[in-house]
């Protein structure tokens, strides 16, 4: 009996405890059911900015590589690395001596066929047309001994006096003197006459070819010493005093690179578009630009360049884009503006540009030491011809654009080659209703999202816009302030 007891107590305190585990499981499915809740957003009213986002390269505007003319031996190069020059100052100067050879030879060239084609547009001196006149009247004498030689022997041997031979030799001794008359006749002949036409005409191509070579040699002796084409930064130095160079000229290899100079006050990106996105970039739209190397700062620019020709890697076809940085600011006219007044320039009430005090810089242009300064914004049109060159597209975007170069404190905070992000503004949608990507569900091809009406989520149609990275813009089919679904659900603030 007392057995029977501990079984059923037994039996009951299992039940027991299975109830108590299934209370507790179900309380902890509900707990974490009520913990999760739909996730929602209003329809808010705001600007919206449609971007091209991508990395790029920071580059100088203008870069000119150097190289030689002529080839030759480095025996000065007084610049390195980062070194500042101007404009026509001495970068190298190349072994000159086999050049100065070549040009004291070619000199010398030169004079010979001058002498030469002196002598036959002057003609023959008196003395020697008298000294061949004399020559001929020698070998007309010799001609009539030689003559009268023959009719001797000729004589002599019909009377059987002397022998064949003996006539023979006459015979030969008369044709020689004939010869030398004719020969001698003939050179007075042609001093008289003069030089011939074609003979001049030879002589003076050979002159012509005498003094091309000359000046090459001269301009090769100049060659060797290289000036800087314009001011700017050392940026590349390639090669070291005492190396051999070669000549760019003529050479498939393209010749030596000895330096590279590069304008650091005006800077730019080149950065390379995908051809997805390719179509909506536009010379002159505003690009906002981060640096990983300046942390906290945000550069303006604009697209000054697109290339006309992709460039195809990995199967995926790209397009150069040239952004070229204006300064640090929010918004182009703000970084123009701080150009402006870094210059000492300031916009007086009727519109026009003054510097420093009162004096008045005359139709929005002025000078500063000699470099032309053009202030001032002019409206660009919006609309451009489809059959527009891409350099007048170049010059459309320009209107409107300081040309006052990068601030100083801006160029030294970039170097070259650093690494930029940059976002082309494509589009901009100002006081536009707007909700995140999140939001929006597709049916049967057409945009929707769903919207809280009297506690339920009611499907509505819209059409959409521009959009960034989060959100896009809603043209038709909502109303400010509207709650609408997002496709993920969130924790309750506060429970885990």
């Amino acid at each position: 009996m007392k057995n029977m007891k501990k079984i059923i107590v037994v039996v009951v305190s299992i039940i027991m405890l299975g109830y108590i585990i299934f209370g507790i499981n179900s309380c902890t499915n509900k707990k974490e059911a009520h913990a999760l809740k739909i996730k929602t957003a209003v329809v808010h009213r705001g600007d919206l900015m449609s971007k091209v986002t991508n990395t790029g390269s920071v580059q100088p505007k203008t870069t000119v590589q150097i190289k030689s003319n002529v080839g030759g031996e480095i025996v000065r190069l007084p610049v390195k690395e980062g070194d500042w020059v101007e404009k026509g100052d001495l970068l190298v100067e190349l072994d000159t001596t086999n050049l100065k050879n070549k040009l004291s030879q070619s000199e010398a060239d030169l004079a010979t066929a001058k002498a030469k084609l002196s002598t036959l547009l002057a003609g023959e001196r008196p003395q020697e047309i008298d000294k061949t006149r004399e020559l001929l009247h020698q070998a007309e004498i010799k001609l009539e001994d030689a003559k009268i030689k023959l009719d001797r022997q000729n004589g002599l041997f019909s009377q059987g006096f002397i022998s064949k031979q003996d006539v023979d030799t006459a015979q030969r001794e008369c044709d020689l003197t004939q010869s030398i008359y004719n020969s001698a006749s003939l050179n007075l002949s042609l001093m008289l006459e003069g030089a011939r036409e074609q003979d001049i005409t030879s002589a003076k191509a050979s002159v012509l070819k005498a003094e091309v070579a000359y000046e090459q040699a001269a301009s090769d002796v100049s060659d060797a010493m290289i000036y800087a084409p314009l001011s700017g930064t050392i940026l590349e130095k390639n090669v070291e005093e005492g190396e051999k160079i070669t000549s760019g000229i003529g050479n498939n290899s393209g010749g030596t690179v000895i330096l590279t100079i590069g304008d650091l006050s005006t800077m730019q990106i080149l950065t390379m578009i995908n051809e997805v996105d390719i179509a909506t970039v536009k010379i002159g739209q505003d690009v906002e630009i981060t640096l990983d190397a300046i942390k906290g700062e945000k550069y303006q620019g604009r697209v000054t360049d697109i290339a006309s020709l992709g460039k195809v890697e990995n199967n995926i076809v790209t397009y150069d884009v040239v952004v070229e940085i204006l300064g640090v600011g929010s918004g182009r006219q703000e970084v123009e503006g701080r150009s402006q007044e870094k210059a000492g320039i300031r916009q007086a009430a009727d519109g026009r540009w003054k510097r420093g005090g009162d004096r008045e810089i005359q139709g929005h242009k002025g000078t500063e030491g000699g470099r032309s300064l053009e202030f001032g914004v002019r409206r660009r049109q919006k609309a451009e011809s489809r059959w527009m060159t891409t350099d007048d597209r170049r010059l459309k975007a320009e209107e409107g654009i300081s040309r006052v170069p990068n601030p100083a404190f801006l160029t030294k905070k970039l170097k070259t080659g650093m690494t930029a992000d940059v976002d082309i503004v494509t589009d901009k949608k100002t006081n536009v209703l707007y909700v995140p990507l999140e939001a929006i569900v597709e049916h049967k091809g057409r945009k929707g999202v769903l919207v809280l009406e009297n506690g339920k989520f009611v499907h509505r149609k819209i059409e959409t816009g521009i959009q960034d990275e989060t959100h896009v813009h809603v043209i038709e089919g909502l109303t400010e302030g509207e709650e609408v679904k997002l496709k993920s659900l969130t924790p309750k603030k506060g429970e885990n």
